[in-house]
């Protein structure tokens, strides 16, 4: 423990150490913690999920990668620790850096964003703002020019249509004609999300005829 905690004390965000010094800190904290499940637990044990969460909003683009990594990582393994990040806010933060001029740093927030997605609790935390779903149907628009994540972007957004407050998001979104263009021009996983979305929709109309 006592070298981990070395190490977070180079990444708490009230000291001032450098850019630098924070980037190797997060490289040898992704080393070590990740090399057991003791350094691991002794990790989220600790407040590094909250300084983790402040460089994510604050840090440079070195940092920022780095601390992605880490994010990465933790959301490869445990439901628990997805379920950790979507209480602590991670989930408007992800969504935010899906616009970010880093093609890198991109990727590895929808890389996490989609795993945490995964979890159905986490879903209800991201629709409950709808800037995050926005954010992610406008992503779809070619003119945004940064579809290099548009697997991960599909795949969060076909996680958040297993609910029906997702599904109704989405349907009644102002940027749901993204989505929906992109269908229209052949793609699969696009069409795959918007299929989903209409036979829910028929599902959900024949019940309410069944019913009368």
């Amino acid at each position: 423990m006592g070298v981990i905690q070395s190490l977070l004390q180079l990444i708490y965000p009230d000291l001032p150490y450098s850019y630098k010094a924070r980037e190797v800190a997060f490289a040898a904290i992704w080393f070590f913690c990740f090399s057991s499940a003791n350094s691991l637990d002794d990790l989220i044990s600790s407040d590094v999920l909250g300084w983790l969460l402040f460089h994510l909003n604050n840090g440079d683009y070195a940092v920022l990668e780095c601390t992605l990594k880490i994010l990465r990582h933790l959301s490869e393994v445990s439901e628990e620790y997805n379920r950790m990040m979507g209480r602590a806010g991670y989930l408007s933060a992800l969504a935010s850096l899906l616009g970010a001029k880093s093609c890198r740093v991109r990727e590895m927030a929808a890389q996490v964003l989609s795993s945490l997605l995964l979890v159905q609790p986490n879903r209800v935390i991201f629709i409950q703002d709808s800037d995050n779903l926005n954010r992610l149907l406008q992503l779809l628009d070619p003119a945004e020019g940064k579809l290099m994540a548009k697997d991960l972007i599909l795949s969060a957004i076909m996680s958040l249509a297993e609910t029906n407050s997702g599904r109704k998001k989405i349907v009644t979104s102002e940027h749901f004609s993204s989505l929906k263009e992109l269908a229209d021009s052949g793609d699969f996983d696009a069409k795959k999300v918007v299929r989903k979305l209409s036979t829910n929709r028929l599902q959900t109309i024949f019940s309410k005829i069944w019913s009368a």
